[in-house]
């Protein structure tokens, strides 16, 4: 009897330890959700599927051997232990455990790009499209690329040229030499096709930013051209003069100087460190509160940059004090946060820069002209109707040729920083090998062709083989055979 009810005390001991052992495991799991072990040993999944980091544009980021093969064991010593400890957590913090998880989910969209693209060809194929071998080689896709921007920049100018429509130009700097972007400019309007005559009778308006290079009186890009085309008239970017504006007031100021700074010590917190930016957004799901991305404040973007900024530390505030009140190391940042000064300042520079950002996005819209932009001859164009209505049997003089060139006179040079943006997409760090042409044909495409389905390609398949020595292509794939054992699959 006393046996037995020893024999069960054990059963229930070890039991309890099963289930205990059981337990830690699960709650080890569910803290490390990456580990995976094999044979007692530790690894990570992710990191033995990836194997390589390959090309990145990061410099000093590999995968350890080590835990991409399973060979992490536990050691018998306490210090080696807490070493292999610190060896975990530094694992999960480090920049190699999250460019493995980047890579797994950019290889499922490459392979999924890769199977849309053969599975694209061979539906083709089945319904009887001849793929052909030739111009299929990235030389002959430059050489098209190239054809069509050509012939789209040809049938622009030749209809600006034969209409005499107006042209104005915009043009944001690249160099501080005067003489060089005078001449780079005028370069550019003769290969295009502007005859010097034409641009004497039709060339308007020059517009550009504040730099003194640009609009200086002595010496100026501005004051160089107008002495060569007397009717030039030169303006001054709307949004240049905004934002030198604030920058002036910013300057005056020195408590806005230190909420600067305070921004700009926020922003690098959360932009320098994916650590920070992952517990604000814990922190963001337990308060019930939406973050956004913090970016930097009256720096050399625009107001409406600035405004976002302001907005998403006024929408995010509950998530970033609670964040900083967690953290012992940030202490000195909650205190400051929470003070009135800072809440005083940031309600005023979200007032402030909502109706500076409201300016700068009309200032900035494409259909913005100096018309619009200050209502010209208001009281005189309701005279003028007046005076019509009265009398029709007379009208004025020469209104509609001075309406289309004040319509064509921009106000901002806001199309320029959007053409930019649009060659930071084209020129990535995966294509910097492209030439300067070649971004200025891609970009040409871009921004004047027409959509996909308003497309009519005959027009530039026609010219492309017109022009095109298709018959000397020697980069061209290899022509897939008939297979000589058709007749005996046939049986099978």
């Amino acid at each position: 009897m006393l046996f037995c009810t020893v024999v069960k005390i054990l059963v229930s001991f070890f039991r309890c330890e099963l289930l205990l052992a059981r337990s830690v495991a699960r709650e080890f799991k569910n803290r490390h959700p990456w580990l995976e072990w094999r044979e007692r040993k530790l690894g990570y999944t992710v990191c033995s599927t990836i194997k390589s980091t390959g090309v990145l544009p990061e410099k000093r980021v590999s995968i350890s051997e080590e835990w991409l093969s399973f060979k992490i064991q536990s050691s018998g010593s306490i210090e080696n232990r807490e070493a292999a400890l610190s060896s975990l957590r530094w694992h999960e913090m480090s920049r190699a455990h999250e460019v493995a998880q980047e890579l797994k989910l950019k290889y499922g969209q490459d392979l999924l790009g890769h199977m849309a693209r053969s599975l694209s060809d061979t539906v083709l194929k089945k319904n009887g499209v001849h793929m052909g071998t030739s111009l299929h080689s990235r030389y002959s896709s430059t050489k098209i690329v190239e054809h069509i921007a050509k012939e789209l920049q040809t049938r622009i100018v030749n209809s600006i040229v034969s209409s005499s429509s107006k042209l104005s130009v915009l043009i944001d700097e690249a160099t501080s030499a005067t003489k060089l972007v005078e001449k780079a400019l005028l370069n550019c309007l003769e290969t295009a096709g502007f005859s010097d005559e034409w641009i004497k009778k039709n060339w308007i308006a020059f517009v550009s930013d504040g730099a003194s290079f640009m609009i200086g009186r002595k010496s100026g890009v501005a004051t160089r051209l107008t002495a060569k085309y007397p009717n030039l008239f030169t303006w001054h970017c709307m949004n240049h003069r905004l934002e030198l504006a604030v920058a002036d007031t910013v300057d005056e100021v020195a408590s806005v100087n230190h909420f600067k700074t305070f921004m700009e010590k926020i922003y690098n917190l959360y932009s320098q460190s994916s650590k920070n930016s992952r517990e604000l957004l814990e922190v963001a799901q337990e308060v019930v509160s939406h973050v956004q991305q913090i970016g930097r404040v009256l720096n050399t973007r625009w107001v409406a940059s600035s405004f976002r900024t302001i907005k998403a530390v006024w929408r995010s505030y509950g998530a970033l004090n609670k964040h900083f009140e967690n953290r012992q190391t940030y202490r000195g940042i909650a205190r400051h946060l929470q003070s009135k000064e800072f809440l005083s300042y940031l309600g005023l520079m979200y007032d402030a820069l909502s109706e500076l950002s409201s300016l700068s996005q009309q200032l900035q819209a494409q259909s913005v002209t100096l018309l619009k932009r200050f209502n010209i001859c208001e009281n005189q164009a309701v005279n003028g109707m007046r005076d019509l209505v009265e009398d029709q049997s007379r009208e004025p003089e020469n209104l509609k040729p001075l309406i289309t060139c004040m319509q064509t006179i921009p106000c901002s040079t806001a199309e320029c920083e959007r053409w930019f943006s649009l060659m930071n997409n084209i020129c990535t760090d995966k294509r910097s090998s492209l030439l300067l042409s070649n971004i200025s044909e891609l970009m040409m495409i871009s921004i004047n062709g027409p959509p996909v389905n308003l497309l009519e390609p005959r027009k530039y398949v026609t010219t492309w083989l017109r022009n095109h020595r298709s018959a000397t292509e020697t980069r061209s794939q290899v022509k897939n055979k008939e297979p000589q054992n058709k007749q005996l699959w046939n049986i099978l």
